[in-house]
Parts: structure tokens; sequence; C-alpha cells
């Protein structure tokens, strides 16, 4: 007798007839199918939802960092942003002495558009509609909302060459994810900002990088693997439709 094929198996099947490898495939079917993002057949319903800042932070959390671990990638953003802004938190900033960066997260032009490129990257792979501000030519950042610039930003940690488990695990330090993949100043200037950046931090009143404050997490290393197979979901008996205990990390897009 022929088993009836799962949403998920179908999109995984539909996904990797479209090119995409078989482990990233895997990723992405199970974070939409968690989002209720699939009709049965595995197909995307026709209007997408358009992609935002929330739903995109609520994926990198779903996707790289393990159950049980306190930590939450928006307390990241808000650090960043809050040293960016010089403690302002204002969309709207232009760099002290007429430098190019903008905006909450001072984006220089050229990253603007990587970024840009990079919420295309993550919308189209996880089933979201592109937000027009995305492809309007004419916005500059410090146009853009708190929201807009925070999009940008989280698309780029999830499409980017970001090491995220090294800095959930705490191999990596807050100061150093943020001038390996924010900064992007020379690299003779590197300790100095790195000690601006502790200063800043100084001033800083949000919620803590570790829900535990100083204390880092203990990480299962198992969770930095790769995707298990679809053979190997089965034979462990995980659901397909609850986020594995020990779920890996998805593949960069």
């Amino acid at each position: 007798m022929k088993v009836k094929k799962s949403k998920v198996d179908n999109k995984i099947s539909i996904l990797v007839g479209e090119g995409y490898p078989r482990k990233q495939a895997v990723a992405i079917a199970l974070a939409m199918e968690q989002k209720g993002k699939l009709q049965q057949g595995g197909q995307i319903p026709e209007e997408k939802p358009v992609a935002n800042a929330k739903d995109f932070i609520d994926y990198i959390n779903a996707t790289r960092v393990p159950e049980g671990v306190d930590f939450d990638f928006r307390n990241v953003m808000n650090m960043i942003a809050h040293h960016e802004s010089m403690g302002t938190m204002d969309p709207k900033l232009k760099q002290r002495g007429g430098g190019p960066g903008r905006g909450l997260y001072q984006i220089e032009p050229a990253r603007f558009e990587t970024m840009k490129t990079r919420v295309r990257n993550v919308s189209k792979a996880i089933g979201y509609a592109v937000p027009d501000f995305i492809n309007d030519e004419s916005l500059k950042v410090d146009d853009l909302t708190r929201e807009q610039q925070d999009l940008l930003v989280v698309a780029d940690m999830i499409d980017g060459p970001h090491k995220n488990p090294d800095l959930v695990s705490g191999k990596m330090s807050l100061q150093d994810y943020w001038a390996n993949y924010h900064w992007s100043g020379p690299s003779a200037e590197r300790a100095d900002r790195i000690r601006a950046f502790n200063e800043s931090m100084t001033t800083y009143d949000g919620s803590p990088l570790f829900g535990g404050g100083d204390k880092l997490p203990d990480v299962d290393s198992s969770f930095f693997g790769f995707f298990p197979t679809q053979q190997e979901l089965d034979s462990a008996g995980v659901s397909l439709t609850k986020k594995p205990a020990t779920i890996s990390p998805v593949p960069k897009f």
C-alpha cells in the first residue's frame, strides 16, 4: 500500500527538485512547517506573508539557538544598535564627521545593498514576499523605520558569513562578533574600536546577552553538527512538526 507523504516530505522533494541540497531542503521545510506555511502537497500558499523583522528574529532564534538555552538574537541586535547609535537608538542618525554610516546600525551604502540582497535571499528560502522598500532605489538607510533596519540586520545575520553558533555557545564574544561581521574599519583600528564598544556597553540598560547574565550557556556540541537526513529523523522517531532538542543550525542559504 502506498503511504501518503507528509507536507514536509513533499516540500523537501520540491526543494531538492529546485536544486537545494537535501540538508538545506530539510531545514527549510521544517522551519516552514513550524510557522504553518505549508499546504498539503508541500506548496506555499499563494499569498505569502511579507518579510518582517519579528518573524526573521523568531526564525534565527528557532534555528540557531538550541532548546533550553536562554539566548535571544534580539538582544544581540539591541546591543549593536546601542553602540552604533551612541545610545540614541535613532533610525535617522547620520555618522558624525560626515561619514557614510546611516541609521540605527550605521549602515554604509555598499553594505545596504548587500543587506537588501540578503533579505531577498532569506525571503525566498523560507517563503516570504519581499517588502516594497527593498526594491525602492530612492530610499536611503535613514529613510527607513527601525523595524525595516532591523530586518536588514537580522537577514544579514541569517544569510551572511556570521558564525552564529560560536556566539550562542560563548566561544566568540559579542565584541568579536560585532567587529568581524558588522564593523567595517581597518584592522589597525580594531583594538581601539573594541575598547569603544566595551565602553558603550557600560551605558546599555537592556536585556543581557544571555538570560542568566554573565554565565555562559551549557550547549550540547552535537547541536552544531549538520541536519540529520530524513531517514535518520525517522529512525530516531523525531516528529517533523516539533523542533528536535538537538536541532542544528540551518545551513547558509
